[in-house]
């Protein structure tokens, strides 16, 4: 959207995004505990879409299935790590908070940053891009050496 001079349209679906995630929340949260991650999953699986047909569309043309599978690593990394560190949970329930949380947290992490060097070099390129110095060229070695190659 920036690269097409539509900033202000980033803008307003933000703000799509901050008027109905605290409302949807609130009022899953006054039914059950259960319902806030069913309804905020329905509520973002209905903003995929509309962000598809009110931005994407409109800006790009209809290019529904190269925009799938420009999300499909992602989203399949982002659902592995929720099972996972789920079923992890599960393990460590009966465990004092301060000591699972960290578990947790760490497990999410070291994770999603392997699956990510594995399974999304994409990513990792731009990132190695961004990232400054010493943290970009720490990144291309790590990934040279799970490539099995080396400059």
């Amino acid at each position: 959207m920036l690269a097409k001079g539509k900033a202000n349209w980033d803008f307003w679906g933000n703000i799509i995004i901050l008027l109905f995630v605290p409302a949807t929340t609130y009022f899953a949260l006054r039914l059950s505990n259960s319902v806030v991650v069913v309804c905020l999953c329905v509520l973002y699986f209905l903003y995929f879409f509309l962000h598809y047909i009110l931005f994407i569309k409109r800006l790009l043309g209809d290019i529904f299935v190269e925009y799938l599978k420009a999300i499909r690593t992602p989203f399949i990394l982002a659902g592995s790590i929720g099972v996972f560190t789920y079923l992890l949970f599960l393990i460590l329930q009966e465990w004092p908070i301060f000591i699972s949380a960290p578990i947790l947290i760490l497990f999410g992490v070291v994770y999603y940053s392997m699956m990510t060097i594995r399974f999304n070099p994409l990513f990792v390129d731009e990132l190695e891009n961004v990232l400054p110095g010493k943290m970009g060229k720490a990144l291309v070695k790590i990934c040279l050496l799970r490539a099995g190659t080396e400059k």
